[in-house]
């Protein structure tokens, strides 16, 4: 119970489930019938913050006590459609993950100016507008772009206490990364595009044809009006291209990560001229990441049950990368150690 006392016991179920019916549990009141818990809401909340401009707030408040424990809350920030109102909630973790994106707008809020100058700058990427075509629009490359740096400047963790001392550290570390960030994005974006189009070429010519649609033949006229299928031979380079730089791609690669694309990119070329050498080879290297792409694919598949499992997952995703590039093109060089044993613990831990 929540006095911390066994209610009922026993070895059979049936005896026990008849001690829980007619067992009286005594609970403490709810959140909102509680009086402490609504003098603290009195206190503490506030709406419509615009600002940094309440101070320090604890990291927990004691409301009282009920049955001899004592009772808390703890403060944080909540965004609700696009405003930040400090909340009290009943659990730690539940306000350091739930204060993190009323932080990131609060901080936004702070480096407005500098956020407008570098979307000027990203304005210089229109001259990749027609190698981007195949992607998709010029705004979504602007607003990808844009939503990149922005992820980039603000803070990815929690505060670990919601002070001014760590806001304004916060604030002037998001200055800091935004200085030359548009710039850089446009460089590395320079670079994969025409990357993306040439490995489009080699799979073209490399005898592993993106799609073959083979006629149907007419047997009887029971068989007019039905679509002939369409046969799609297996084509790594297609695919492993298609993750690597999907539609929007801007926004499911962080800005840090795009230093690294234009490695994967070349590997995959790599991959394509050795492949038409030996065919035999690339197999047996396939089939050596295959079960880590299909366990990749699972994972991206199912909504991820918290941050922590998210983070991980996009590790695992990066890892694969890295794996793919010291199995077929080992000439570029990795930016971690990776093998196949690091990729197993790395899917254990995700279990």
């Amino acid at each position: 119970g929540h006095d911390k006392k066994s209610i009922a016991a026993g070895r059979d179920l049936d005896q026990l489930r008849a001690k829980l019916a007619t067992a009286e549990v005594k609970t403490p009141p709810t959140a909102g019938q509680d009086p402490a818990w609504k003098r603290a809401v009195q206190q503490w909340e506030r709406p419509a913050l615009t600002g940094w401009t309440f101070g320090d707030l604890p990291e927990r408040i004691t409301l009282g006590e009920h049955g001899g424990l004592p009772l808390y809350a703890w403060p944080g920030l909540q965004l609700e459609d696009h405003t930040v109102n400090i909340r009290l909630f009943r659990g730690q973790d539940l306000a350091r993950q739930t204060s993190l994106a009323g932080v990131q707008r609060l901080v936004e809020l702070a480096i407005q100016k500098d956020l407008a100058w570098a979307q000027k700058d990203l304005r210089a990427l229109s001259k990749l507008d027609p190698l981007y075509a195949g992607i998709g629009s010029a705004d979504e490359l602007q607003s990808t772009a844009s939503d990149n740096i922005r992820r980039h400047a603000l803070p990815g963790e929690p505060f670990p206490v919601l002070t001014q001392a760590r806001f304004d550290a916060a604030v002037a570390e998001a200055r800091e990364r935004l200085r030359g960030a548009a710039q850089r994005l446009i460089d590395r974006v320079t670079i994969v595009l025409p990357l993306r189009l040439e490995i489009l070429r080699r799979v073209g010519s490399s005898g592993m044809p993106v799609a073959v649609a083979r006629p149907k033949t007419l047997k009887d006229l029971s068989q007019l009006g039905q679509t002939a299928p369409v046969v799609r031979p297996s084509n790594p380079l297609a695919d492993d291209l298609a993750a690597l730089m999907p539609p929007r791609f801007l926004a499911t690669t962080s800005f840090e990560r795009l230093d690294h694309l234009p490695r994967y990119l070349k590997g995959l070329l790599t991959r394509a001229d050795r492949a038409k050498l030996n065919p035999a080879k690339d197999q047996e290297r396939a089939r050596q990441v295959a079960p880590y792409v299909e366990a990749l694919r699972r994972l991206q598949a199912a909504p991820a049950r918290n941050a922590e499992a998210q983070r991980l997952t996009d590790e695992f995703r990066w890892l694969v990368e890295e794996y793919k590039v010291s199995l077929f093109a080992q000439e570029l060089g990795t930016a971690v150690p990776v093998s196949a044993k690091r990729l197993d613990e790395q899917l254990e831990r995700l279990r």
